[in-house]
């Protein structure tokens, strides 16, 4: 029989910087809903917007099995535009 599905939840904090090209960074952490003491996955972005996306592909892999958590690498942001 198969076991159910780990449930998560994600938690955003905000530091702010003093580098004016980039006023604030948005961290993102994933913890298991059963055990919300115990960090699963954590990184960061340059925008609320790509931390979103990016915790919300994490939760995704950690589901599906194709990640075993921990610190997520800084991806690539050259090809997103924001105006």
């Amino acid at each position: 029989m198969k076991q159910p599905a780990d449930r998560y939840f994600v938690w955003y904090e905000v530091e702010p910087l003093r580098n004016r090209r980039q006023p604030r960074r948005y961290h993102w952490m994933i913890r298991l809903e059963q055990n919300p003491d115990e960090l699963v996955s954590w990184g960061n972005a340059p925008t609320k917007e790509l931390a979103e996306i990016a915790a919300e592909d994490e939760v995704n892999a950690l589901s599906s099995g194709l990640s075993h958590g921990g610190q997520v690498p800084r991806t690539s942001y050259l090809g997103i535009h924001h105006c």
